[in-house]
């Protein structure tokens, strides 16, 4: 059997961008424009996580950030619960120097954004290469 891993990646914007967002008027970052910034990132987000952790871990790591009205980013927060404190620096160090030179729009107020990254390894039955037999008499065996 062979093991693959699921990773999901969910974008929490602050409330008030959400509210924002309804009336019409952009004060904060919207969601879609996070978001744009985030996933061609995403991938070497939860590399960093892999990589630190042997792949053999499932869990959650959490990047909160807090976004200047002018784009810049003011503040980034790395959470890993549950994995030991040296692995959890690993992590915050790698995903820091990822989304740190991020520029953002800029807006009227700062906005908060919490970037959730959920791994689950799951076995997978059949999952990986496949033999296959292409012939035009047929495969032997089959």
């Amino acid at each position: 059997m062979r093991s693959i891993w699921l990773t999901i990646a969910v974008l929490l914007v602050s409330t008030s961008a959400a509210r924002a967002e309804r009336s019409g008027v952009l004060r904060t970052l919207s969601q879609a424009e996070i978001d744009a910034r985030l996933k061609p990132v995403s991938a070497e987000i939860s590399r960093c996580y892999h990589e630190a952790t042997g792949g053999a871990h499932g869990g959650k790591l959490v990047v909160e950030l807090g976004i200047h009205r002018r784009g810049s980013l003011d503040t980034v927060a790395v959470q890993t619960p549950g994995l030991p404190a040296k692995l959890a620096r690993k992590v915050e160090a790698c995903v820091r120097d990822i989304v740190e030179p991020l520029e953002f729009p800029a807006r009227r107020t700062s906005t908060s954004a919490v970037i959730p990254f959920l791994f689950h390894r799951a076995e997978a039955p059949g999952a990986g290469p496949q033999l296959s037999c292409w012939s035009p008499r047929g495969c032997p065996g089959r």
